[in-house]
């Protein structure tokens, strides 16, 4: 691997670049239902994210910076949706799409790079999705108490 690899050929990771500005519904989201911690780490993710997927090097500190912050903003949201009402329907995504990060490599690593940017981009999609429900569900308890 030379210091100069891309993560995914040119041509296939902008798709994966893309699906950070869909990241500004869940920082919304995060926002309307008061989740200002959580909007908060959804721009630091857009951010760290951004910056390494618009030219993904393999060794590169962005690449670094963009993984250790994912794994901090998904874990905290899987540790949220622990404490929801309806823990299936907030948590169930979040961990679905978590999974799809090591299928993304195995697709990686078969060369089936636009299946790999495929499942990269659902693993987006569904911690989005999850993380939308948990902010939801928690506006929904306070309400009620």
């Amino acid at each position: 691997m030379s210091d100069d690899e891309l993560g995914y050929p040119d041509g296939v990771y902008q798709y994966i670049h893309k699906m950070y500005y869909l990241h500004s519904l869940n920082i919304y989201t995060a926002m309307h239902y008061g989740h200002k911690r959580s909007a908060l780490l959804g721009i630091l993710l857009t951010w760290s994210s951004f910056n390494y997927w618009k030219y993904p090097l393999l060794k590169s500190t962005r690449r670094k910076i963009d993984i250790i912050v994912a794994n901090f903003v998904v874990s905290y949201h899987i540790y949220l949706s622990f404490f929801t009402t309806n823990k299936l329907l907030c948590t169930s995504p979040i961990l679905f799409g978590s999974m799809m990060y090591p299928v993304s490599i195995v697709f990686y690593n078969k060369q089936k790079y636009k299946m790999g940017a495929f499942c990269h981009c659902l693993l987006h999609i569904c911690s989005m999705i999850g993380a939308c429900f948990t902010y939801r569900d928690y506006y929904l308890q306070n309400i009620k108490h």
